[in-house]
């Protein structure tokens, strides 16, 4: 049986906006009913840093007087907060990580803020949490060129980033022998798999497979009505009596832009023939404008893309010619 096939991923789509939050609670839980499966968080934790002192126990968003509420937070035998656990699927990062949840670690010894993520986002997650934390200020020395890890500031806090699997895998090596604890992380894999393949994946190149019932085509329309909802929100569009509208080249709506009624959508035409961008507005009169997807050589995220997306369709109905 697939992993994804398992009962909390089969109720996680009734759950959409809470799958991070019950991924946590289910990692808690799984940490603190079996040994082996904190032996596997120490396994992962010493591969990168070593001499932490083992996680004794597992607590789950517990905020401190500074502000940080870390999704788990892993305690040694003295009490100390040696782990913090940032358990994330494809949510983007909050204002202040990671550079609070550094401050909060202990330097009394090795600790370390452990960030969980997809295999296919670590590529892109990892140089944002160092640029975040550097322009917070903070000095980041690699631990280990083919590690994600890094000591900061000369001190003994370290920031580590592994991914989903690697976790859950040595989990299981470690928990071979405990009854019961198979079935718990199987159940958690599937949820972490529900997640990977439920949520927008992170875009490398525009000439990817886009068709039709492709996935990114779908977080392409994802972006089309997130786009659109920023727009309302914050005043600049309107979609007052106007309906999406898919054509016969791609899914789309009717916004109002400006002074102008506009149709913002995918056209695929456009885009084989010019290779530019998926996204169009139809301006009328054979004026097709195109919106630019944010990509490059690494992967992008959802939320950078669709900043981008944003401020063309900003920057188009704030122009002066297209204003009434």
């Amino acid at each position: 049986m697939a992993e994804i096939d398992t009962l909390l991923a089969h109720l996680s789509p009734s759950f959409t906006s809470q799958t991070e939050n019950i991924a946590v609670e289910a990692l808690g839980y799984v940490l603190n009913k079996y040994a082996g499966s904190r032996e596997g968080l120490d396994d992962v934790v010493r591969s990168g840093v070593r001499n932490v002192k083992p996680v004794v126990k597992v607590r789950t968003q517990v905020s401190a007087l500074d502000g940080t509420r870390p999704d788990l937070v892993g305690v040694d035998e003295d009490g100390a907060e040696r782990v913090l656990i940032e358990a994330k699927f494809w949510a983007e990062l909050t204002r202040r990580q990671p550079h609070a949840y550094l401050d909060r670690l202990p330097d009394d010894g090795p600790a370390v803020l452990l960030f969980l993520a997809p295999e296919e986002r670590v590529a892109s997650l990892w140089p944002k949490l160092r640029s975040r934390a550097q322009n917070a200020g903070k000095t980041l020395t690699d631990i280990d060129a083919e590690r994600k890890c890094v000591r900061v500031d000369g001190t003994q806090r370290h920031m580590l980033l592994v991914s989903w699997t690697g976790m859950l895998d040595r989990m299981s090596a470690r928990t071979r022998d405990e009854q019961d604890a198979d079935g718990d992380i199987r159940q958690l894999r599937g949820l972490a798999d529900f997640a990977e393949e439920g949520q927008f994946r992170p875009i490398r190149d525009t000439r990817e497979d886009f068709g039709p019932d492709s996935r990114q085509m779908r977080d392409i329309k994802r972006i089309i009505d997130a786009a659109t909802e920023r727009g309302i929100a914050d005043g600049w569009a309107s979609r007052r009596g106007l309906n999406r509208t898919p054509r016969s080249y791609g899914y789309g709506r009717y916004l109002k832009l400006g002074g102008h009624v506009v149709w913002f959508g995918i056209h695929t035409g456009r885009w084989e023939r010019d290779g530019e961008t998926p996204l169009w507005l139809d301006c009328g009169n054979e004026r097709w404008v195109p919106i630019p997807l944010v990509v490059d050589n690494e992967f992008v995220e959802y939320v950078d893309v669709l900043n981008g997306v944003v401020s063309a369709l900003r920057e188009f109905a704030e122009a002066p010619e297209n204003r009434r």
